[in-house]
């Protein structure tokens, strides 16, 4: 029995590629938010509410402080 040979891939030509659009470079910026998003203030409350044990009624506090936190952190 002969080996069945796996069909041989042609080459794009030269032309083809040279026609083809090419995607445009765009500069990309980093925008900076002025304020927190309610979801990163909410991430950081969570943090809080574990690293203090998980105990319960302290979600004001915790959602205050998350906010200075990130806040602060905008700044620096």
């Amino acid at each position: 029995m002969a080996k069945q040979q796996a069909p041989k891939r042609t080459k794009t030509p030269a032309a083809e590629v040279a026609d083809a659009p090419r995607p445009r470079r765009t500069r990309t910026t980093k925008a900076v938010q002025a304020t927190p998003t309610a979801q990163d203030i909410a991430t950081r409350a969570y943090y809080r509410f574990v690293e203090r044990g998980r105990i319960p009624g302290f979600d004001m506090e915790d959602w205050l402080g998350a906010e200075a936190d990130l806040t602060r952190g905008l700044k620096s």
